[in-house]
């Protein structure tokens, strides 16, 4: 049996598990008196049809979005453009994701960056930061250490252009 951490689940699931589990418990309350099989029977098929109540189309939209153009996006204008105020939007994001739309866009940056850094290890991490949306190389080292735990330059890659370590060599 694995266990999953909240971001794990809602990746595969898509679907943001503290929500799924809260409304599970409620159901689970509400249909004690039929048996043990049916009831799980009847929770599934009861969180089925309220999966369009837990995750609002806009923040399905608003991570696809993010995804797509890599992070690189204002919030604001995302948020404008699926009719949503700053605020609303990002209470529903972080009710659903977890995160801020802010931060995870950023993440989605930071990843674009180390995707950049693995395929293209001679690359000048200056050339990564301005590909990436960051104001300058010092930016992007900043990030990438808040969320990777290490700076771009020293992510390594094997000679056959596989990953090795994103551990900072002490």
């Amino acid at each position: 049996m694995a266990e999953l951490q909240g971001s794990a689940a809602y990746s595969i699931l898509d679907r943001d598990i503290g929500a799924l589990r809260n409304q599970a418990i409620m159901l689970g309350s509400e249909i004690t008196q039929q048996t043990t099989v049916s009831a799980f029977e009847a929770i599934l098929e009861r969180l089925t049809q309220d999966l369009t109540a837990i995750v609002p189309p806009q923040i399905t939209e608003a991570l696809h979005q993010i995804e797509t153009r890599n992070g690189v996006i204002s919030i604001s204008d995302l948020a404008q453009g699926l009719g949503m105020s700053d605020r609303h939007f990002h209470r529903q994001f972080l009710r659903i994701v977890g995160m801020p739309p802010k931060t995870f866009a950023v993440c989605q940056r930071v990843l674009t960056a180390l995707t950049l850094r693995t395929e293209n290890p001679n690359m000048p991490i200056s050339d990564v930061a301005y590909s990436t949306g960051f104001a300058d190389q010092s930016h992007l080292t900043r990030m990438f250490k808040q969320y990777m735990r290490t700076t771009p330059s020293k992510v390594e890659i094997d000679s056959d252009g596989v990953l090795r370590s994103l551990v900072a060599k002490v």
